[in-house]
């Protein structure tokens, strides 16, 4: 029943395209069988290949979210049985949905224990989204429950269950390790295993058996090589590389800047503030504290207790054979408890996110699913031994408890639906296809930013949208590994091994550096190339020979002296008008739907999307008011001044729909008041033209489509009094500024405050 509810919810809510986060290069792996980041995660490749290229309906991407949405069900459901496990059965019934079963403790407690593991935030996330943490829950859940069923019985064939499912476990996901390992330990204590070689060696086996899942890396590398694949592991220093994760730090999860990374105690403190407050609640988290408890005690005293022949709980009288039943099986509860323990300590220990940024506490926090599962186990047992407590007290003590619990589950599953439905999560699907529609055919893509990479991987690899660009992840080359991979981009020249910082070793090694690759390249495609991102060493000597400038989400190389803002003649304005074509292509692919930062937090990969469509649309601004008042040869007249006009626009539409540009970036200001006064100092125009913004820009906001408008920010009759309503918008901008925390670091501040003393003593006025 917790697996049907699970799924079915799971389903209504599932995401019809590819999310943020790694998501887009998994299952482009997974549809080219090639080889992710390191650790390569070969069971979700296989499932991500047989998934995408043998189910006959849906894209690929919606394809994997349902095979996710039903690994999500599965591990609600393990959790369910585990807990079923662990409280005492319900008395025969006639039939399984009868009262006396469906209410009894048992079933209350292991219902409950999986739908709130089902309906916790990052588990229905990460279960209606292509990831590989809905696999590692359901993987985890039944090593689980594994362990948990060989502790009640200590078959054969229980221990050789549990060694399969450790080795499968770590070919998808490498935290598993820190339960398997205590699982492992406490096996082979509890059935002698040093004692029976025989049995240890046959399960050492069969858990190496399912690893070797690993030896596809090399397999597929060798048969299928093709750009966009991670890593050389072609020869064994290789393959251990990135089995290890070395490119990222092994025993880590963040190889960036960790000099400022929280400690063991704050981490601790982060996860139980998050699961008290949003994944599982103060009642999950007191009814596990009581679930702990109660299985400790009798598994320490419950024996000595059951000397004697019969001894009494409550009105029933209990064998010795049942007391020791029972000792066994808080036993095996209360060892529960160590394994949440060694896991929160450990990775805790290892962990070095930094939490205090917002979007990696996000990527930090999907390691928590996996002590959460262990966290709902226990509190199902708290709930079932409450609710055997509360009808030994009175009759109907029991049925409303049980009550209570179910309708807190239905409560904060009607409050979270709308928050966690992602039905309308197609966010990234625009952006990606944005970014690719706004670029000339047979163009160059160095894409430096993971959430680029990412969705465009996908979408170039499984949905086949724009073959005809080459993308390549730059910081992909920086690898000692590259010099394995130039042969994969035909369409390239690589003028050395790998890109390394100039002056560097790595550049007497053979390296190349930035400008060496754009030297290499720059005249090889025809449409050009583009950036997305930063450069990896934010080298200046590129622009000796180029310049760049904006070019939608991305900016465009362009040598020297060529387009470049102020600079040279651009005869009617041509630049201007291909950012018209860039920017519509966005505005029907990116702002119409930009994600409800109601909904999606800064720490979700969706916000990224919404602060990086208003950064690039105040880097255009900003690019156009260079390129308006720079040499009158580039603009004149008629179109300088609509180019003020339309700077002035796109900057007051990302004040009025952009909290964070509204109120920490006071260049954005500077600039609308630069823009401001030069539309003050243009002559012969004195009316206003609304054709200057049509179909340039729309925007999604909460209340429906905005469009760029001088409805917006222009008031009715200012068209007759054009100067006047200018003049007095530029004085309110620029005293704005003069206001804002930081705005004196800007150099130009001085200057600024200078023009409106002398405008203002000019025309007779003091205020400021």
């Amino acid at each position: 029943m917790v697996f049907a509810v699970s799924l079915q919810l799971y389903l209504l809510t599932i995401s019809p395209s590819i999310p943020g986060g790694d998501a887009g290069e998994l299952v482009a792996e997974g549809c080219a069988l090639g080889t992710a980041h390191p650790p390569g995660y070969p069971l979700y490749t296989v499932l991500a290949h047989l998934t995408t290229a043998y189910v006959p309906f849906g894209v690929p991407a919606w394809r994997m979210n349902v095979l996710c949405a039903v690994c999500g069900a599965a591990s609600s459901a393990l959790v369910a049985r585990t807990v079923q496990l662990l409280l005492p059965a319900p008395a025969p019934a006639s039939s399984l949905l009868s009262p006396s079963s469906f209410l009894s403790p048992s079933s209350v407690g292991s219902i409950s224990a999986g739908i709130f593991s089902a309906i916790s935030p990052l588990a229905w996330q990460y279960s209606v989204t292509s990831e590989v943490f809905a696999l590692n829950n359901a993987l985890v859940s039944w090593l689980l429950h594994s362990f948990v069923s060989f502790y009640l019985s200590p078959t054969n064939s229980a221990v050789f269950a549990g060694a399969a499912v450790s080795g499968l476990a770590l070919t998808n996901q490498h935290t598993s390790v820190l339960l398997s390992v205590p699982c492992v330990l406490l096996t082979i204590h509890r059935a002698r295993l040093l004692s029976r070689p025989a049995v240890l060696l046959t399960a050492a086996s069969l858990t190496l058996l399912t690893l070797s899942l690993y030896l596809l890396l090399p397999i597929l590398h060798a048969l299928k090589p093709h750009p966009g694949a991670w890593g050389d592991v072609s020869t064994v220093e290789g393959f251990i590389n990135h089995f290890r994760r070395k490119d990222y730090g092994t025993f880590q999860l963040y190889s960036g800047d960790a000099s400022e990374s929280e400690g063991l105690g704050p981490r601790l403190g982060r996860w139980l503030e998050d699961f008290c407050n949003i994944q599982g609640g103060n009642a999950a988290l007191l009814l596990a504290v009581y679930g702990a408890f109660v299985v400790t005690r009798v598994a320490l005293f419950g024996a000595a207790a059951g000397k004697g022949d019969k001894k009494k709980r409550g009105a029933v009288a209990l064998s010795e054979e049942e007391i020791k039943a029972a000792s066994v099986v808080a036993a095996a509860g209360s060892l529960l408890v160590p394994l949440l323990v060694f896991y929160l300590v450990v990775f805790h220990t290892l962990a070095n996110l930094p939490l205090h940024n917002p979007l990696l506490f996000g990527v930090h926090a999907r390691f928590w699913m996996q002590p959460n599962l262990i966290m709902f186990v226990l509190s199902g047992i708290g709930l079932g031994h409450v609710v055997a407590a509360a009808e030994k007290y009175h009759p109907k003590g029991g049925l409303t408890v049980s009550g209570a619990m179910f309708a807190l589950a239905a409560f904060t599953l009607a409050t979270s639906y709308p928050m966690r439905d992602q039905s309308d999560n197609v966010f990234f699907e625009g952006y990606a296809k944005g970014i690719l529609g706004s670029l000339p055919k047979d163009s160059l893509l160095l894409i430096n930013y993971d959430q680029q990479w990412t969705s465009i991987r996908y979408f170039q690899e499984c949905e086949q949208v724009r073959p005809d660009i080459t993308s390549i992840n730059l910081s992909m080359t920086s690898y000692k590994w590259w010099d394995t991979k130039r042969s994969d981009y035909p369409h390239m020249s690589f003028p050395g091994t790998n890109y390394v910082m100039p002056g560097s070793v790595g550049k007497a090694d053979g390296g190349f550096t930035f400008k060496e690759l754009l030297d290499e390249n720059f005249d090889r495609f025809p449409g050009g190339v583009y950036m997305g991102g930063k450069l990896n060493y934010g080298e200046q000597d590129w622009q000796e020979d180029y310049s760049n400038i904006p070019w939608g989400f991305v900016t465009k190389y362009v040598r020297s002296g060529e387009m470049a803002a102020g600079k040279s003649a651009d005869p009617g304005g041509e630049w201007l008008k291909g950012q018209r074509a860039i920017w519509g292509t966005m505005t029907r692919t990116v702002a119409t739907t930009l994600p409800d930062l109601n909904k999606y937090k800064d720490d979700t990969w969706e916000w990224t999307i919404h602060r990086e469509y208003f950064d690039h649309l105040s880097d255009f601004a900003s690019y156009l008011l260079e390129y308006a008042l720079g040499d009158k040869n580039v603009l004149q007249g008629q179109d300088r001044m609509d180019a003020l006009v339309l700077c002035a626009g796109v900057l007051e539409m990302t004040l009025k729909h952009d909290d964070t540009m509204r109120e920490t970036n006071f260049a954005t200001y500077k600039n609308l008041g630069l823009a401001y006064m030069n539309m003050i100092r243009e002559h012969g125009k004195d009316r206003f033209e609304r054709e200057v913004f049509r179909g340039f820009v729309t925007f999604q906001g909460v209340d429906g489509l905005d469009s760029l408008d001088a409805s917006e920010w222009v008031p009715p009759g200012a068209e007759t009094s054009w100067k006047d309503f200018v003049s007095a918008r530029w004085a309110e901008v620029w005293r704005h500024f003069l206001k804002m925390d930081g705005a004196r670091r800007d150099p130009s501040y001085a200057g600024i405050e200078n023009i409106l003393d002398q405008v203002f003593k000019k025309v007779g006025s003091t205020k400021k």
